[in-house]
């Protein structure tokens, strides 16, 4: 890894001063040097659920400060989208999500993943560029003038509070890029209409609903890796959570799931008292295969999130002033702001 030009870092700094300083000049020479691109995710770590996680700002931080202490004339930001039709760690991730504690990783465990590519299908991988950040003009858009630290050396820089707020916009912005590129697959819509009809669906049905689904995604600007018999792929590519009956009808699998490993003893504690030993066995089977499921739907939220909040605000009442739903949808928003990585723009610029 290291003779490809990765580097390592720890997960936190913690109170260590120094091995802050020396990563964040090593990263910065690397930027000034001009030698090499810098790759980093910017939301920090994977997301066990699919799900946009919240950007960290502190890589992004110690690329934004040569700029501003005037060692750069400008940084490009490249947003890089790699999507999965199939991800490898599946499984791994959805018993994770049910309280079995994470494997460790291994040298051995890398080469055993050959196996696992060579024996199963995993569809296709997307990797999509967006149209390159210019940190310059985006400081110039949002008021950022590096002039004040012309008057301080440069070994003493200290970002102020209108800098700090424009890198958490600038790490949301980032974002919006990636997930604007990410491609939805047939696999993520199928998974979506199974998790509303968990009782069965005709496969004419589920069909249509997924003509229509790809349809509305693409109205809010998705790219749909739709093509020839893309329903009956994913069926194929989905098949250790989605079976077709005799009769047509494609239903979530119910049969007995190898869930290896053991449950954290306080889930394992909290589900003993509410729930007999086959109800419990149960609930870790259909909970398995749906967060599963639930894996490739949460990759289509982003498209819908704020649509489905302005819903919510006005489904109670049929009458309901604009100053009114502005404010129900203000306070949903920031309820919900943990949960969902929604567009950081004033109530009046939102499309409904």
């Amino acid at each position: 890894l290291r003779r490809s030009g990765a580097f390592f870092l720890r997960r936190t700094f913690g109170s260590d001063k120094l091995y802050k300083l020396i990563f964040t000049l090593y990263t910065q020479v690397l930027l000034c040097t001009r030698d090499h691109p810098v790759e980093f995710f910017v939301e920090g770590t994977r997301s066990r659920t699919s799900k946009s996680l919240h950007p960290k700002l502190g890589l992004l931080s110690m690329i934004v400060e040569p700029y501003l202490n005037g060692l750069l004339p400008d940084i490009l930001l490249f947003p890089i989208s790699i999507s999965y039709e199939r991800t490898l760690e599946e499984d791994l991730f959805a018993r994770e999500l049910l309280g079995t504690p994470k494997p460790k990783e291994s040298t051995s465990g890398l080469f055993k993943a050959r196996s696992f590519l060579a024996s199963s299908d995993y569809g296709s991988i997307f990797i999509n560029f967006s149209t390159p950040i210019s940190l310059h003009d985006m400081c110039q858009k949002w008021g950022i003038s590096r002039v004040p630290h012309g008057l301080f050396p440069r070994d003493v820089f200290v970002f102020t509070k209108k800098e700090r707020d424009m890198m958490t916009k600038l790490g949301y912005f980032v974002l919006e890029k990636i997930n604007s590129e990410t491609r939805v697959f047939p696999s993520t819509i199928l998974a979506t209409i199974m998790l509303q009809h968990q009782e069965g669906i005709n496969k004419d049905e589920l069909m249509r609903l997924a003509v229509w689904l790809k349809e509305e995604t693409e109205i809010r600007g998705a790219q749909v890796d739709w093509r020839e018999d893309a329903l009956q792929d994913s069926l194929k590519l989905l098949s250790t959570c989605v079976e077709t009956t005799p009769s047509g009808v494609v239903q979530i699998r119910t049969e007995n799931h190898s869930i290896p490993g053991s449950s954290s003893v306080l889930m394992e504690e909290a589900m003993s008292l509410v729930l007999s030993p086959s109800d419990k066995h149960k609930v870790m089977e259909d909970g398995f295969v749906c967060l599963k499921l639930a894996r490739y739907r949460n990759q289509l939220l982003h498209w819908f999130t704020p649509e489905a909040i302005f819903l919510l605000c006005i489904q109670s009442t049929s009458e309901l002033t604009t100053a009114e739903m502005k404010r129900r949808f203000t306070v949903l928003c920031t309820a919900l702001s943990r949960e969902f990585v929604l567009p950081q723009i004033p109530v009046d610029e939102y499309r409904y």
